[in-house]
């Protein structure tokens, strides 16, 4: 489960001058993390190995698993969905945990080497910066031992990971179930842990989690049924030493940078493209923009008037949403319509977007009328304007209530306002604002906007976030998220 924030918009964390602990109350235990540095010393050492992993569209963990740049992880995370058979694209950042010195982040070429759908694991090869670079240097590797999921039953083990993108976090427990090559641990994991390493007490890597479960009732009136899914080793271990460069062990399905495709499969697949950096695509025989492909799937999808759901609609519609990721004006290096004509055919498409979600069910996907006409522009003052008179004309019309959702896009966007209420007081007494806590993150969103506009000051913003990371409200995801950026600038350690 690689981790994707909602928002199409980011904000820097280290903009300031909560550890999550494990916490019981009187009739509930609920789920959390506990830090690297408060694991046991086998543990702590085999962390060493771990990274973060940040692809274009999403956060996620990873595994070194040799001393020359070898790194295991997900094939939902740097797999046939993500990654040409020539190699893309990503970055990764070691030892980014509570008490230690993160490393920089450092921009890798991964090339596939094994990839296995069935396992659910992607074995690639790090270069420093491009395919051109050395193989990276990784001192820090993890031992892998080809255990069953069957002799796995009942044995404790341990997690090690970047839940929701965050710092690094340990959990464990032990292996409860399994099915055929899978086993099921009674861990917490959440999005972001996917390719995580499941290691024994001493430290030796076993299997590797790929999801945590999903649809189903996991609560209790004492607490959480918490459980993580993985693939046992043994499944696996034997890629280590049988693929290489010169022999790739790869499924059919994997992409590769020449292969022949449609508009409509360019716009399927445009992540791939994305994370390979690959601007043009063989349709048809012919090299062709990727961005010109994705307009043309996009328009196809505004023609269709069949769906069984808004979900359904949303990714009928996905090649239009895709504009917004790779169409960047305002630099050198990014991509740009080659014409005023084809801009204006951008603009057009991002606000039929918005007009079919909203007449399907009122929703209004702001996205569509603030980042995407944003990004045509081609300086930083333009892109600003543009966002804040979509955005004030889309409230205008809609007139949805307000909520931190809402008050997100306006303090980005620098609406100090909005239906009377100033932005800035809505935010400092967010705790009044009804069910608060599952706006959480919204709230963060909207503080850090402000405090980046100098309309909240640093005492204001520190002072806030200390008190959304006690409030007992506020879900795990969002404390993890504030632990960031109060690590990112030196409030912890």
């Amino acid at each position: 489960m690689p981790f994707r924030r909602a928002f199409m918009f980011a904000f820097g964390l280290s903009v300031l001058c909560c550890a999550c602990s494990r916490a019981a109350s009187t009739t509930v235990t609920l789920p959390s993390f506990e830090d690297v540095f408060q694991a046991p010393a086998p543990i702590q050492t085999a962390a060493q190995a771990v990274v973060e992993i940040q692809i274009a569209d999403g956060v996620a963990t990873g595994s070194f698993v040799s001393g020359d740049g070898m790194l295991l992880t997900n094939n939902h995370v740097l797999g046939v969905d993500e990654c040409f058979r020539e190699g893309c694209y990503a970055t990764i950042q070691r030892m980014y945990q509570r008490h230690a010195t993160p490393g920089s982040l450092e921009s890798v070429y991964v090339v596939p080497l094994a990839v296995d759908i069935g396992s659910d694991i992607a074995l690639v090869q790090l270069y420093s910066g491009s395919p051109s670079g050395a193989q990276l240097s990784t001192p820090n590797f993890l031992t892998l031992q080809p255990a069953t999921a069957a002799s796995l039953l009942d044995t404790h083990v341990n997690i090690v990971g970047h839940p929701e993108g965050a710092l690094k976090k340990w959990t464990s427990g032990p292996v409860v179930d399994t099915d055929g090559t899978w086993v099921y641990v009674a861990a917490f994991i959440l999005p972001g842990n996917s390719g995580s390493p499941i290691l024994t007490d001493d430290g030796t890597m076993v299997g590797i989690i790929h999801r945590a479960p999903t649809s189903q009732d996991l609560g209790t009136n004492v607490g959480i049924d918490e459980f993580a899914i993985g693939t046992a080793a043994a499944a696996f271990a034997s890629y280590l030493t049988t693929a290489s460069i010169s022999s790739p062990q790869l499924p059919p399905s994997m992409l590769s940078n020449a292969t022949s495709m449609t508009d409509d499969q360019v716009g399927t697949n445009e992540e791939v493209f994305l994370n390979s950096q690959v601007e043009s695509a063989n349709v048809g025989g012919t090299s062709k923009p990727v961005i010109t492909s994705l307009g043309v799937a996009c328009d196809d999808a505004l023609t269709q008037t069949v769906y069984s759901s808004p979900e359904d609609l949303a990714s009928i519609l996905s090649p239009c949403s895709a504009g917004i990721a790779w169409i960047n004006c305002q630099s050198s290096t990014g991509v740009c319509p080659s014409s005023s004509a084809d801009t204006q055919a951008w603009l057009t498409r991002y606000g039929q977007v918005f007009a079919a979600l909203q007449s399907l069910n009122g929703q209004l996907d702001l996205d569509m009328v603030t980042a995407g006409p944003a990004g045509l522009q081609s300086t930083p003052a333009l892109a600003q304007s543009v966002a804040q008179q979509g955005l004030s004309q889309a409230l205008a019309s809609a007139q949805p209530p307000l909520d931190f959702t809402i008050a997100a896009y306006c303090a980005q966007y620098g609406l100090d306002s909005y239906n009377g209420t100033d932005i800035v007081n809505y935010l400092l007494s967010y705790a009044s604002v009804p069910d608060y806590g599952i706006q959480g993150s919204n709230i963060v969103q909207t503080l850090m906007a402000l405090y980046n506009a100098n309309r909240v000051s640093n005492t204001q913003a520190l002072s806030l976030l200390q008190q959304l990371a006690a409030d007992v409200h506020i879900e795990l995801g969002t404390k993890l998220y504030i632990e960031q950026i109060l690590f990112a600038s030196g409030v912890i350690d």
